[in-house]
C-alpha cells in the first residue's frame, strides 16, 4: 500500500469520525429541545421520548421525566453507539402526544415538535462548527 493510499484512508476515517460527531451533536440538541418543549403535567409525555438505532421504539414506557433530564440523557447515551450508516430515531409513544403537538395543552403551541426539532438541529450544527476533520 502506497503513501497516498494510507493518507487517503486516514482522511476517510477522519471524515467518518467528523460526520458521527456532528450527528451526535444534533441528536443531543434535538433531544434536549424536544423534551423540554413537551408540555408537562406528570412527566409521562416527557419520559416517553425514547431512542432507537435502525428501528424506532414501538411501545410506551412508564418512566416519568417532569424535569426533562432523564430522557435527553437516555437519548444521548444511545447516540454514543451510533455508527456510520445507522439511522437514529427519537420517538414518543405516549398515547396523547399527537394531541399535545396539535396544541391541546396551553403550555405549548401547535406543532411544538417540528419547531423543537428545527431549533435542535440548528443548535447541533452550530455546536459542530469548531469540529475539525482529523487526518
Amino acid at each position: 500500500m502506497g503513501r497516498t493510499q494510507r493518507r487517503l484512508e486516514r482522511v476517510l476515517k477522519g471524515l467518518g469520525e467528523f460526520v458521527l460527531a456532528v450527528e451526535r451533536n444534533v441528536i443531543d440538541e434535538v433531544a434536549v429541545e424536544v423534551v423540554t418543549k413537551t408540555p408537562v403535567d406528570t412527566g409521562y409525555a416527557r419520559g416517553n421520548w425514547t431512542p432507537g438505532i435502525n428501528s424506532p421504539p414501538l411501545s410506551a414506557v412508564t418512566t416519568l421525566d417532569p424535569a426533562a433530564v432523564a430522557s435527553p440523557a437516555k437519548i444521548s447515551s444511545l447516540a454514543k453507539l451510533l455508527r456510520l450508516g445507522d439511522t437514529f430515531f427519537i420517538t414518543n409513544n405516549a398515547d396523547y402526544i399527537e394531541l399535545l403537538n396539535m396544541g391541546y395543552s396551553p403550555q405549548a403551541a401547535s406543532q411544538f415538535v417540528r419547531r423543537a426539532v428545527s431549533a435542535g438541529v440548528d443548535r447541533g450544527v452550530n455546536k459542530s462548527t469548531s469540529l475539525r476533520i482529523r487526518r
